[in-house]
C-alpha cells in the first residue's frame, strides 16, 4: 500500500502540531509534506489550482482531499493515543463536525501566521518553471 501524502503548511504551529501528532492505524503510513517546499506534489497541485492557503491536502489511494474532507479522512486513518487524541478523532471522524470545524481552524492558522509575520502559501514563491513578471 502506497503512503498517504500529507501536504500541510509547515509554517504554521497549529498544523505542524496536527500532523505531528498523527501515528497511522495498522496497515497505513503518512509522507508529510511542507505546503511551501519544492516537492514535485506541491508544483503539481498547484498547477492543479489547488489553494494550498485553503487547506491541507490528503493524497489516498490517487484521490486528493483537501481541508475539512482531508483532516475527516486522517481522523478515520489515524490511531488515537490518550484523552485528546481520542477526542479529536472522534470529533474530526464526523463529516459534519469536520466542516463545521474546519473554517476556525483556517482563521486561527491565518492569525498565527500573519502574528508571526509569515506570508500565505500563495506569495512564498514562484511556480517552478515560470517566469515571475
Amino acid at each position: 500500500m502506497n503512503p498517504a501524502i500529507v501536504v500541510f503548511d509547515g509554517e504554521c504551529p497549529l498544523c505542524r502540531g496536527f500532523v505531528e501528532r498523527l501515528e497511522p492505524a495498522a496497515g497505513q503510513s503518512f509522507e508529510y509534506v511542507d505546503a511551501r517546499s519544492d516537492a514535485p506534489i506541491v508544483d503539481e497541485l498547484k498547477a492543479r489550482g489547488v489553494d494550498l492557503d485553503g487547506g491541507m491536502v490528503l493524497r489516498l489511494d490517487g484521490n486528493d482531499y483537501q481541508g475539512d474532507r482531508a483532516v475527516q479522512m486522517l481522523a478515520v486513518l489515524a490511531k488515537a493515543r490518550g484523552p485528546l487524541q481520542r477526542w479529536m478523532r472522534w470529533w474530526f471522524r464526523s463529516p459534519r463536525r469536520a466542516g463545521a470545524s474546519y473554517p476556525l481552524l483556517k482563521a486561527v492558522r491565518r492569525a498565527l501566521l500573519s502574528a508571526r509575520g509569515i506570508a500565505p502559501i500563495g506569495s512564498h514563491r514562484p511556480p517552478s518553471g515560470g517566469d515571475r513578471d
